[in-house]
């Protein structure tokens, strides 16, 4: 339990500490449409990352304006070796009026107006998967090394990382609210449980013992009581 409870405070102090900040890219010409990249960084007291959403916007046009659709890849990150692993990707279709947009959109339903998981989207578009290039990406690796200054703000070579997060890219949000409530319920646990064991200890100690045992009591609520607000 005591080691249960280290680990349980430990994860509260990660994530109530832990700083998303979004970096951006310039505008990439391609042809005649354009696409831009934003990666959301989230670490853990500026020290390593716990995960990176990279969204890539694919714009009709070669100045970024007037996105067609976002991909969205989800990646765990390992800072030693600058190395991140796609874990998931999705994508959502923004310009509904846009003919190869539609046809996805029909064949593969209106839930993709928003960011759709495509690992659970199966459909076909005119006998293809419009999302073969997508889920062959799921697994592998990336090179991108992330680093962080004093302040906890992340560098990364070709990007700008001045602004918030937007929460509609954070696709870490529910593996964040796990681990929290997780951690929470064991914190919740240990003080009952503890607060049980001072109670029955308290009850079978002689009369001349209680009024220390009190003291020691009060003195132990004292420094237990910050516990609960990490």
């Amino acid at each position: 339990m005591t080691w249960s409870a280290i680990a349980a405070v430990f994860l509260l102090f990660a994530i109530g500490s832990s700083k998303c900040v979004r970096c951006g890219s310039t505008c990439i010409p391609t042809g005649t449409s354009s696409s831009r990249t934003f990666m959301q960084v989230n670490n853990a007291t500026g020290l390593y990352p716990f995960y990176v959403d990279s969204m890539t916007a694919t714009y009709s046009d070669k100045g970024c304006s007037g996105a067609r659709y976002e991909v969205i890849k989800h990646l765990t990150y390992d800072s030693t070796l600058c190395m991140g692993t796609i874990d998931s990707i999705y994508y959502r279709v923004v310009d509904k009026s846009d003919s190869s947009m539609n046809k996805i959109l029909s064949s593969c339903g209106s839930k993709l107006t928003k960011f759709t998981d495509i690992s659970k989207v199966d459909c076909k578009v005119d006998g293809v998967d419009p999302f073969t290039i997508y889920r062959v990406m799921i697994g592998s690796q990336q090179y991108n090394c992330i680093r962080f200054d004093d302040g906890g703000k992340p560098t990364i070579l070709g990007s700008t990382c001045d602004a918030s997060c937007k929460s509609e890219y954070n696709m870490g949000k529910s593996w964040m609210s796990t681990v929290f409530v997780v951690a929470i319920i064991v914190v919740v646990v240990l003080v009952i449980t503890v607060l049980c064991v001072i109670f029955f200890v308290f009850k079978s100690v002689s009369k001349p013992s209680k009024a220390m045992t009190k003291k020691y009591l009060c003195l132990f609520l004292l420094t237990l009581f910050p516990l609960q607000f990490f």
